[in-house]
């Protein structure tokens, strides 16, 4: 039985394909499982996972979960859980960054307003109003590398994934973490940087 990948190169199929388009993203670490719909089908609360997502999908966002590259046990919930916002609109991107601790810490994303955040060129004070909930801080470091690794949701993501996030993350120079489910995967592994 080919992959979906595999049955494309077969077929000679161009490679341009398609590409996760949303004007700000959430990445929610959470270790452990994923099932296809892992905002729902993880170790994270399916309600918060279901609120966040119509919250940032009714203003042009997106929201994923990410882990470390690696073996992926099932980890505590009241683990600590690393959060990014990004802006990804074209002269005006920024990327913020938090840690949560606890398990009741990410109901505290339920106050970001994703509405203040769609907004044209947003002041430093009206992102800092829109990222309420948590201890939010700009984000200096190395280039975020986010490699889809979700097999329950498609199996090229995994078996083409997982090695192409491992590589990057013993190469150096980049912040690699495995991600959800991000489109374009008939050709995977797919790349969010």
């Amino acid at each position: 039985m080919s992959t979906c990948a595999t049955a494309s190169e077969a077929q000679a199929e161009p490679l341009a394909g398609t590409a996760a388009s949303a004007r700000t993203w959430l990445l929610i670490e959470q270790p452990g499982p994923w099932g296809a719909k892992a905002l729902t089908q993880s170790r994270l609360d399916p309600g918060l996972g279901r609120a966040l997502d119509a919250a940032a999908g009714a203003h042009g966002g997106r929201v994923a979960l990410i882990r470390r590259p690696g073996r992926h046990a099932d980890c505590s919930p009241t683990a600590r859980h690393r959060v990014f916002m990004a802006r990804t609109v074209p002269g005006d991107s920024w990327v913020r960054t938090a840690v949560l601790s606890g398990s009741d810490s990410l109901e505290a994303l339920r106050d970001i307003d994703f509405a203040a955040l769609d907004t044209p060129a947003a002041s430093g004070e009206d992102t800092a109003a829109a990222l309420r909930g948590a201890p939010w801080e700009p984000y200096a470091g190395d280039p975020l590398a986010l490699v889809c690794t979700n097999g329950k949701r498609d199996r090229c993501c995994a078996l083409r994934g997982r090695p192409l996030a491992a590589e990057l993350a013993a190469s150096g120079g980049a912040n690699v973490w495995e991600i959800t489910h991000i489109g374009g995967h008939r050709f995977a592994p797919t790349l969010l940087v």
